[in-house]
């Protein structure tokens, strides 16, 4: 059974178990997403394309809001989900993936925090990283 990750920030979320998938909502109204959020997430979402995470996880949806992106990741199996709820394995793991580099993130206007959200039908704690402590290392 895949597993969804979403990777990202969301406030005031709470998880609901669906169809064996887990899903987050939102509490409290969302503000339409501005041009600038628009482009963020087609761009991160072109990205994505043609630069996926690893070739058993797919990258379902982006979405951008105040300069803060999600990602909503499907990841193959809970072993996968639980990787990148490790804080340890998602730095070794994930933060080339997650945070490409600083060029990318500066690029789409979203130098703020991104948090991890990895949820399972059970409802498991959510785990936080600041996208800026990983980015890329420079030339040279």
């Amino acid at each position: 059974m895949k597993e969804i990750v979403r990777l990202g920030v969301v406030v005031a979320a709470a998880a609901v178990a669906a169809a064996g998938a887990a899903y987050i909502l939102e509490q409290r109204p969302k503000a339409p997403p501005s041009a600038g959020d628009r482009l963020a997430a087609k761009r991160v979402r072109t990205y994505y394309a043609a630069n996926p995470p690893r070739p058993d996880w797919h990258v379902r949806d982006v979405e951008a809001t105040q300069g803060r992106v999600l990602v909503h990741l499907e990841v193959p199996s809970a072993q996968a989900a639980a990787l990148l709820k490790s804080p340890m394995g998602f730095q070794q793991a994930s933060i080339a993936e997650v945070c490409p580099g600083a060029d990318l993130w500066d690029e789409v206007g979203s130098a703020t925090d991104l948090q991890i959200r990895a949820t399972m039908p059970s409802g498991e704690p959510f785990l936080r990283v600041d996208c800026r402590r990983f980015t890329a290392p420079a030339a040279g």
